[in-house]
């Protein structure tokens, strides 16, 4: 089954922050930028576009030299993991990247946008109280080197999607 990507309905506002050489990690087809490295898992669950994967695997361990990236993008992943992961994640993208810009969806509003229309909730989501200000509590709390340099609220398909820019002290 095909449809709008996430990414699609927030790349007017979240491009501009992904600079210089970068990796869109669960791109599902369609990444933020076509220049980006696109990594997903070896068979995606989704897929909403035809470009090349040229990464196949895990969001953890990505296989780069610290600080070697420009920018770590990721779309309606982060949800996907157990908060304890959540935070390894940012850590290891913090550690390839000198930016992360981490997109997602506010899960009780996602929760309503999918009753309202009928739509299937995504059943991999962990978190029943997932938001951004839940993110900035549990997860951004625990990590002091990254800074929160813009966030958004209500964005992207449903209004229900939020994001994070993220940059490295002294970057």
């Amino acid at each position: 089954m095909s449809y709008r990507s996430e990414t699609s309905a927030v790349r007017d506002l979240l491009e501009p922050y992904c600079v210089g050489d970068g990796i869109d990690v669960g791109f599902g087809g369609d990444p933020i930028k076509l220049s980006a490295i696109c990594l997903d898992l070896p068979t995606p669950y989704a897929s909403t576009g035809n470009h090349p994967q040229q990464l196949h695997g895990q969001a953890f361990d990505l296989p780069f030299l610290d600080d070697s990236l420009g920018y770590v993008y990721s779309s309606h992943l982060i949800e996907d993991f157990a908060l304890s992961d959540q935070l390894r994640l940012v850590v290891e993208w913090g550690r390839v990247a000198r930016r992360v810009v981490i997109c997602a969806p506010d899960e009780q509003r996602y929760r309503e946008f999918c009753r309202a229309h009928g739509a299937p909730r995504n059943q991999a989501h962990h978190l029943v109280d997932f938001s951004l200000s839940f993110f900035k509590d549990e997860v951004l709390s625990n990590v002091d080197w990254l800074m929160l340099s813009a966030e958004f609220e209500r964005i992207g398909i449903g209004d229900y999607s939020w994001a994070v820019v993220l940059d490295k002290e002294g970057a």
